[in-house]
């Protein structure tokens, strides 16, 4: 037996800490667009349509309706996923990469809203600016 570590690292966002506040129209639209399926919001539950199929966790759901491209999800391998922007050097950078930490902020508020019914500032104060967690798998 083998065991596996990794960092979760960056500005970002717990997935627990907006699952209460999924708008289920707006969740069942994307997600219906994406497997080409009517999905009725009225029984829309979000975990029917997690663990692979077609996301596997609301990290990735929160990376599909992103749309900057440099925004990446991570998990813990238990319980928790997270969408978040990592580190790295300048030179490592491509143009379209955020120039501050305000400019991250305002990704996540943007790719957050799609999928709930939080306000910019309730999104704001959700958002973590040091993630620095272990996933063990």
């Amino acid at each position: 037996m083998s065991v596996c570590y990794w960092m979760n690292e960056g500005i970002g966002i717990r997935a627990s800490s907006i699952i209460g506040h999924l708008d289920p129209i707006k969740c069942a639209k994307i997600v219906a667009s994406e497997i080409d399926e009517e999905i009725d919001p009225s029984s829309f539950d979000i975990d029917d349509y997690m663990y692979g199929n077609p996301f596997e966790n609301l990290g990735v759901f929160l990376c599909h309706v992103d749309d900057s491209g440099v925004m990446t999800y991570g998990d813990d391998g238990e319980s928790e996923s997270y969408f978040l922007y990592t580190p790295s050097f300048p030179w490592e950078r491509g143009n379209n990469d955020p120039e501050s930490i305000e400019d991250v902020c305002r990704i996540i508020i943007n790719a957050v809203k799609q999928i709930t019914d939080l306000s910019d500032n309730q999104i704001r104060d959700l958002i973590d600016k040091d993630i620095y967690d272990v996933g063990i798998g």
